[in-house]
């Protein structure tokens, strides 16, 4: 009965026709191909085809960084000339003399 189909709206990780190698790298939770040949040594891993192992983007896009501020700094150049301060308040907690 095609009426009582239910959807399913999670989001999941499609992956065809990858290498084993690749497939490895990403149960383990994305680890290099050091590890995976050591763990290999140790008998743990099947021998993989390193080759094969092509770049894993979600590992380059976790290395990504933010490209520096390149803004210019003002220096301070008598004392109490610039102040940074972070304020909140009035705190939910209560701290030692009823303070918040």
């Amino acid at each position: 009965d095609v009426t009582h189909i239910h959807s399913v709206n999670t989001k999941r990780c499609k992956v065809d026709n990858d290498s084993p190698t690749y497939l490895w790298h990403c149960r383990l939770g994305h680890i290099g191909v050091k590890r995976m040949k050591k763990l290999h040594a140790d008998g743990l891993l099947e021998s993989l085809d390193y080759e094969s192992f092509d770049t894993c983007e979600p590992c380059l896009m976790g290395k990504m960084t933010k490209t520096p501020f390149s803004g210019t700094m003002e220096r301070a150049t008598n004392l109490l000339e610039i102040i940074h301060t972070d304020v909140c308040g009035p705190m939910s907690v209560e701290a030692r003399g009823g303070y918040r």
